[in-house]
């Protein structure tokens, strides 16, 4: 009996000083990763790379301004509950509450490439879909519903109309221009959208 309850002791102190082990490393890695993760470089040789290239080498790990566009994204899944969304995905080796909160401190920081650097400018829009759907809610259902509700409710009913509503809102300071001088007219944006969707062929998805 006193042998088993001896071989017992021993066992657990061997597992309480290998947890307490584990536990010391992490508290060092993080500890590290933390004085090496302050800009791109440290970051992705310390998380994105041993993390994350597996699956996205050839999509962002390594590349700052491909890293940068999609740091929105990076913060969102990373602490994301829901198993369809998170990165890593589950079964993939996960990141340390260190490795997690180093990014974040990145991302939160601006994610500057480096020490004596700023982060680029983010990107510029995304052009205006050029699809029936966009330009009625961008422009007939502001500017032309109130009058025309049923020329523009369907593409079926407004496309025979296009070489019409091309020449009218390109005939400004006339009878014939639309909208007509008393409402509120195209901005330029709104024009411009218009036009370029009629250009392409108007289509309508």
């Amino acid at each position: 009996m006193q042998i088993k309850n001896t071989a017992r002791l021993v066992a657990f102190l061997l597992l309480s000083s290998c947890s307490y082990h584990v536990e010391k490393v992490a508290e060092l890695d993080d500890k590290s990763l933390s004085s090496g993760a302050q800009w791109f470089a440290g970051l992705n040789t310390k998380v994105f790379g041993p993390k994350c290239a597996r699956c996205h080498s050839t999509e962002w790990v390594g590349d700052y301004e491909a890293t940068f566009a999609i740091v929105g994204k990076i913060a969102a899944r990373i602490q994301s509950s829901d198993a369809s969304f998170q990165m890593p995905p589950p079964g993939a080796t996960p990141l340390t509450p260190g490795e997690r909160a180093a990014v974040l401190d990145w991302i939160a920081r601006g994610a500057p490439k480096d020490a004596g650097g700023t982060p680029p400018p983010p990107p510029p829009p995304a052009p205006p879909a050029l699809t029936f759907a966009a330009v009625k809610a961008k422009v007939f259902d502001l500017k032309c519903i109130r009058c025309h509700d049923t020329d523009f409710d369907t593409f079926e009913h407004t496309s025979p109309l296009l070489k019409d509503i091309e020449f009218r809102v390109q005939a400004m300071g006339t009878d014939d221009q639309m909208p007509p001088a008393r409402a509120t007219q195209l901005t330029e944006d709104e024009k411009k959208q218009l036009l370029d969707w009629i250009h392409a062929g108007a289509p309508e998805t």
